[in-house]
C-alpha cells in the first residue's frame, strides 16, 4: 500500500519537471513503497508545511485536519520489505514543512534536520521571490552506504549510483541519501531540486544546478565561504568567466562538469548578490515562469539592464569580500 490518495490530493502539484535527474532521458516508472519498522509504527513528529502557515504566524501552527491526514497516511501506508534478510528500521519519521523524512537512525544524531529543512524552504522562496506551492517531498535517510546501495538496488536497479538522489515520478517526489559526513550538504542540494521542480513548471539546467550548489551550504557559508568562491575570485582577477549564453546552451546532465557547476554557482551568486537591477530581473524571470509564461533567455533580459554584463560580473567578484 502506498501513501493515501487523500494525502496526495492535499499535497498535489504539477507533473511538469524532471523525473529522473541523471541525464539518461528514460522515464522511471517503478512503484515505491515505504517500509514498516518491524512490528511497530515509527515515531511520528509533525510540523506545519511552509505553505500551510499564515503569514506572520508561528511555523508550529498546522491545521488539525492536515496533521491528522499526514499522520494517518504515514501509519497506514507502510508495508514490510526485505534487504539481505534484514528489515530496514525507520527509527523516526518527522514532518518538516513540505518534507516527510524517514530515517534509519535517530534524528538527534544529525544537526537539527527539521530546522534545516524548514529554513531551506523559507530561504529559497524568499531569495527568489516566488510563491511556494503545496507539495510533498518524501525523504529517505539510510543508515550507511551499504544499506543505501541495497535500498537502491531493490527499488531502482536501473538507476546509476549517486551519493544522493532526487527522483520525481508518478505524482511522488523523493529524495534519498545516507548518513555520512556529507549528509547535510547532499540533503540540502537534492531538496532544493525537489522544491524548485515542485514550485516551477520548468527551469534551465544551469540555473537549477547553480541554485542547488548555492543553497546546499548552511546559511552562514553561502555568500562568503562557499568552496567555489576562492577559485571564482581568482579567475575574475584574471578576467576569465564562462559566458551565461554558454550555460544556457546546456540541456543535459552529461554536459555538466566541474567547470559548468562552478560557473553556474558563480552566476547565481552574482544574480543574488550583484546589482539590484540584476536581482530584480532574476525575480521577474522566475515569476514569469511560475505564471506559465515563456520569459525568453535570462541573458537577453539581463543585458537590457546591464549592457556590459561580463564587466559587471567580473567586478562583482573582484570586490566581493565580507
Amino acid at each position: 500500500m502506498s501513501l493515501s490518495s487523500d494525502l496526495t490530493n492535499l499535497c498535489s502539484h504539477s507533473e511538469a519537471g524532471t523525473g529522473f535527474r541523471l541525464g539518461s532521458g528514460r522515464a522511471l516508472r517503478l512503484r515505491f513503497e515505504v517500509p514498516m519498522i518491524g512490528k511497530k509504527p515509527p515515531r511520528v513528529s509533525l510540523h506545519a508545511p511552509y505553505w500551510l502557515v499564515p503569514s506572520g504566524k508561528s511555523s508550529n501552527l498546522c491545521t488539525a485536519g492536515a496533521s491528522a491526514l499526514i499522520a494517518g497516511a504515514l501509519l497506514v501506508g507502510l508495508h514490510s520489505w526485505d534487504i539481505r534478510g534484514q528489515e530496514p528500521v525507520w527509527q523516526e519519521v518527522l514532518q518538516a514543512g513540505s518534507f516527510i523524512c524517514h530515517a534509519e537512525f535517530p534524528f538527534s544524531q544529525t544537526s537539527a534536520v527539521r530546522d534545516q529543512l524548514l529554513r531551506l524552504e523559507h530561504d529559497l522562496a524568499h531569495a527568489l521571490g516566488i510563491e511556494p506551492r503545496p507539495i510533498l517531498v518524501e525523504v529517505f535517510l539510510l543508515a550507511d552506504q551499504s544499506r543505501y546501495r541495497a535500498f537502491l538496488a531493490h527499488y531502482f536497479p536501473d538507476v546509476p549510483y549517486r551519493r544522493a538522489l532526487y527522483i520525481r515520478r508518478d505524482g511522488r517526489t523523493m529524495v534519498m541519501t545516507f548518513r555520512s559526513p556529507q549528509l547535510e550538504v547532499d540533503l540540502r542540494h537534492e531538496c532544493v531540486h525537489a522544491l524548485l521542480h515542485g514550485w516551477l513548471p520548468y527551469l534551465p539546467l544551469w540555473l537549477d544546478e547553480g541554485l542547488a550548489k548555492y543553497f546546499e551550504q548552511p546559511p552562514g557559508r553561502r555568500a562568503f565561504e562557499h568552496p567555489y568562491l576562492r577559485t571564482v575570485r581568482f579567475q575574475a582577477w584574471l578576467g576569465y568567466r564562462l559566458a551565461l549564453e554558454e550555460l544556457e546552451s546546456l540541456h543535459d546532465m552529461t554536459q555538466m562538469g566541474a567547470r559548468e557547476y562552478r560557473a553556474s554557482w558563480a552566476w547565481v551568486h552574482y544574480l543574488l548578490h550583484g546589482p539590484a537591477e540584476v536581482n530584480e530581473e532574476l525575480r521577474a524571470y522566475l515569476q514569469e515562469i511560475q505564471r506559465l509564461n515563456m520569459p525568453g533567455p535570462l541573458s537577453v533580459r539581463l543585458r537590457k539592464q546591464v549592457p556590459d554584463l561580463e564587466k559587471s560580473f567580473l567586478a562583482h567578484f573582484r570586490s566581493w569580500k565580507p
